[in-house]
């Protein structure tokens, strides 16, 4: 029988070294039992951080057939893409925005997210414009497609300073263009004003997910948002990281631990040369005993590739809840060395550290993640660590898209993958 300590070293060597996340999507759900499919960019840098685009289907469409449309999509390619499945496959109901707004927090949990855009056709149009209105606070881009308003518009600070590029056929006989034509005057009325409109001439409501997504006006609505919104935070400069990094040392110094806290935050966008000066503050923020500034100096340590690595291990286990974010952080490096760390707290005695170490390495993706999951799978008795086999299993099948159960066949597929 073949077992994955009978894989040669050389070929665990280079699923160890492999620290490119998975390009496929793969799927997952959120409390709420809200399901998705995710596509990750193999381009993504945790540390550049990439946009968030949610595509919401329309009644009876398929969110992995909407997602495939997506991700061939050549101005989409840089982005992270996320199709959830309303109720059935049918429709999206206000009753959905809870789980939705869950998964939203998710992906930026597990993400470095520079923006969020949700783009909605028919009833996910309607759908978008409901979460827009509903989360001003975590989607700043809406774009929906043959929809309209369920609800009034909130004049709020929030809605006023979102993005709105609503498209519609004049056409359309399943949701008539009036739709969006008053969904359009009320945003303007409550006081939103940056909102494009583009009415489409003698066009009905399209059935074509990829004639629509590809269109010149799909095209330009993602252009304009662009624009409007203007450069995502890019990585710092050296001066401007030296002004961030002087400020941390400040409060840090003064004993001021939200200032600290607040400074590690603006530099999770610092440069790759500052990443071991940034790394030192981390490891002495971890020395004082403030849950919030120890919590943002492991998120920033998880941005700084390799150099972020050696803190994060000074977490102590001991602090569950520490421990647990260090776990994700280690994720987000793509260090090679994390992933030594994570099968540590895999196989450790604290189930709920063991349990963030599962996550993490799904997060990780890829082959190299696949493979640390698998020796603590086999570590695992069912008999005595349930909860954590199911945590593994959820892992690896949301890297591989695979549903299978035993060590045996997942360590078939590690060897056919790696092969």
């Amino acid at each position: 029988m073949t077992t994955l300590r009978s894989l040669s070293h050389s070929v665990l060597a280079v699923l160890l070294l492999s620290a490119a996340p998975a390009m496929a999507a793969v799927p997952g759900a959120v409390k709420g039992g809200l399901e998705y499919v995710i596509r990750v960019p193999a381009s993504y840098d945790s540390r550049a951080g990439a946009r968030v685009v949610f595509v919401m289907h329309g009644r009876g469409d398929s969110y992995t057939r909407v997602m495939r449309v997506a991700e061939s999509e050549s101005n989409l390619r840089d982005a992270i893409l996320v199709s959830p499945r309303a109720p059935k496959n049918v429709e999206w109901n206000q009753g959905d925005r809870e789980a939705t707004a869950n998964l939203i927090d998710l992906v930026n949990a597990r993400y470095h997210v520079t923006r969020t855009i949700m783009f909605g056709f028919s009833s996910g149009g309607f759908f978008a414009f409901s979460m827009g209105m509903s989360y001003p606070e975590k989607i700043q881009a809406v774009i929906p497609h043959s929809g309209g308003l369920w609800m009034q518009v909130p004049e709020t600070e929030g809605v006023k300073n979102q993005v709105y590029c609503v498209i519609h056929g004049d056409a359309d006989r399943v949701v008539p263009v009036g739709r969006s034509r008053t969904a359009v005057e009320k945003l303007k009325t409550a006081g939103a004003t940056r909102v494009h409109y583009r009415e489409l001439p003698g066009s009905g409501h399209m059935a074509n997910l990829a004639s629509m997504l590809s269109s010149e006006a799909s095209r330009e609505a993602f252009q304009w948002i662009e624009t409007t919104l203007g450069p995502a935070a890019a990585p710092l400069g050296d001066s401007q990281a030296s002004e961030a990094i002087a400020s941390l040392e400040e409060a840090l110094e003064g004993k001021d631990w939200a200032a600290a806290a607040e400074a590690f935050g603006r530099l999770n966008a610092a440069t790759e040369r500052r990443s071991k000066a940034i790394a030192g503050l981390v490891k002495k923020a971890l020395r004082v005993e403030d849950e919030a500034l120890s919590l943002a100096a492991i998120a920033a340590a998880g941005h700084l590739g390799s150099a972020g690595t050696k803190p994060l291990k000074t977490v102590s286990k001991q602090d569950e809840v520490l421990s647990s974010a260090a776990a994700l952080a280690l994720a987000k490096t793509h260090d090679p060395r994390a992933l030594k760390l994570l099968y540590a707290f895999l196989k450790g005695k604290s189930e709920p550290l063991a349990l963030a170490a599962a996550e993490a390495l799904g997060l990780h993706g890829g082959l190299p993640g696949a493979a640390v999951l698998i020796k603590g799978l086999q570590a695992a008795k069912p008999d005595k660590r349930p909860e954590l086999r199911a945590a593994i299993l959820a892992a690896l099948e949301r890297i591989s898209g695979e549903p299978f159960e035993t060590e045996r066949d997942w360590i078939r597929w590690l060897s056919g993958a790696s092969s």
